[in-house]
């Protein structure tokens, strides 16, 4: 007898423990709700209600292959171990079928677990399955790692040409429906999880609506992304006032869909510059995760830089604040901060704005943008989302040049040009001409002559920028 346990992995389709516990005998599933730990994990309520929801679904479409899920309820990851072993012990399993995960905690958990099974002769067998190709996989021919993203990303695409095929799962026989939660039990779980977490800003009624948690809801959206975007992703991807992007990140983030069936979709339909420039970015999280497997003190919050030891990082609370509430005077700044407070989600140019802005700008450290942005997303993703701020502030492994400095008020006007996504979040300045609100000079003396709502900015990006210069300069010396 089997145990398959499902984590950030979601799906039926394309799930290598799900299909390889099928193909080695009678199989149950387990989803455990372990609320502590996601918040030790910064995990957003949003994306904890998005997993949550996506139970049900998974529950049925696990009974069409004649497989019963039984959902429950462990406080942090200590004890869900407690709650598998028991498990195993009363349904005399023989193995239990996981999916790898790269983060610290969840790898402490996960030998834990075996090593406490290994004790009932019970085998643990874990799979790779977060990345298109795992770590390990795409490597230096000296057998090292890489540490820059375009040899990374050479070499992947050239081992593309051997990924395997998505893989359907068999249905089996003979379904153990005693084992299954019944509905009210998962609507119960559901709600004493949910307790566990806040809703500062009222994001959740708008994720519920804009993300249905179901794995047909993935793969038509990424049906249409391919059907109806791709061929304008190069030109739209950055352009925050029209869906250019897929959407699937958050489906990604929980496992709705796999990385491998996004990338393989998009290759079957397209052999573009388009497609490529999106294949790439799928690149790029395979290349974050990495990292993260080689180097797991950045889970620890530690720079892949050693630079970031010698850089005097501000931690103004009153700064801080105002860029969380979008309240800095700058206004692609502001807009993209109350975007994401209020949905969620926050578009992939923006994220590089408003990261570059509070860590060359404001000069705050970059470890309090990380940690917000997982509080908030509903596609938190450790890997990616560390690997973005490290790159913004200049401090992680092929980050962007310490002296390239993004300007704001450049940044909105070439991606954001009439102000529409701008004027969209800050009603208070849709009176105002692009042009000034793309200017910081005639912006400033706009709101001096005309009083409004909005705030004047918190610095000046001219000379906020020469300040930052010396000081990467003076750490770079002393590294």
């Amino acid at each position: 007898m089997n145990l398959m346990w499902f984590r950030r992995d979601l799906r039926t389709l394309d799930n290598s423990a799900l299909n390889q516990a099928l193909a080695n005998g009678a199989t149950f599933a387990i989803f455990i709700a372990t609320p502590q730990s996601w918040l030790n994990h910064e995990m957003s309520a949003a994306q904890a209600d998005l997993t949550l929801r996506a139970l049900s679904p998974l529950q049925q479409s696990l009974q069409q292959l004649g497989v019963s899920l039984k959902v429950l309820f462990a406080k942090d990851y200590a004890e869900s171990i407690k709650h598998i072993e028991h498990l195993c012990q009363t349904y005399a399993i023989q193995t239990v079928y996981f999916n790898r995960e790269y983060e610290e905690n969840e790898i402490q958990r996960d030998k834990q677990l075996c090593q406490r099974l290994s004790a009932h002769n019970i085998l643990c067998q874990s799979f790779d399955d977060q990345c298109i190709l795992p770590p390990k996989s795409v490597c230096k021919q000296n057998g090292n790692y890489y540490q820059v993203f375009t040899p990374f990303y050479r070499r992947w695409r050239a081992l593309l040409l051997n990924l395997p095929s998505c893989q359907y799962p068999r249905k089996q026989q003979n379904p153990f429906p005693a084992f299954s939660s019944s509905p009210n039990s998962i609507d119960e779980i559901y709600q004493q999880t949910m307790s566990y977490f806040t809703d500062p800003h009222g994001a959740l009624q708008h994720c519920q609506q804009a993300y249905l948690a179901n794995e047909h809801s993935a793969l038509s959206k990424l049906h249409t992304f391919i059907e109806e975007k791709l061929a304008h992703y190069p030109e739209e991807r950055d352009i925050p006032s029209i869906e250019g992007t897929s959407g699937l990140s958050p489906y990604l983030a929980i496992g709705l869909i796999s990385a491998r069936t996004i990338c393989q979709q998009v290759m079957m339909a397209s052999d573009s510059e388009a497609s490529n420039t999106f294949i790439s970015e799928l690149a790029w999280r395979d290349f974050c995760k990495h990292i993260l497997f080689y180097r797991a003190d950045l889970i620890r919050h530690h720079a892949f830089l050693t630079l970031d030891r010698y850089l005097p990082w501000r931690y103004d609370a009153k700064d801080f604040k105002r860029w969380c509430n979008g309240q800095t005077g700058v206004p692609i700044v502001d807009a993209a901060m109350r975007c994401l407070n209020a949905t969620g989600f926050m578009h992939n140019r923006l994220r590089m704005i408003v990261a570059m802005f509070l860590t060359k700008d404001l000069f705050i450290d970059w470890r309090l943008g990380e940690r917000y942005f997982m509080q908030n997303l509903i596609d938190g993703d450790f890997s990616a989302n560390n690997g973005g701020w490290q790159w913004s502030a200049s401090v992680g492994n092929d980050a962007v040049p310490y002296f390239r400095i993004m300007n704001p008020y450049t940044q909105g006007k070439r991606f954001d040009p009439h102000a529409r996504f701008i004027k969209t979040w800050l009603p208070e300045v849709r009176s105002i001409h692009a042009n000034i609100l793309h200017d910081e000079n005639k912006l400033q003396n706009h709101l001096s002559t005309h009083p409004n709502a909005y705030p004047k900015a918190i610095v000046n990006h001219k000379q906020a920028r020469q300040q930052t210069l010396e000081l990467f300069k003076q750490a770079k010396a002393s590294s």
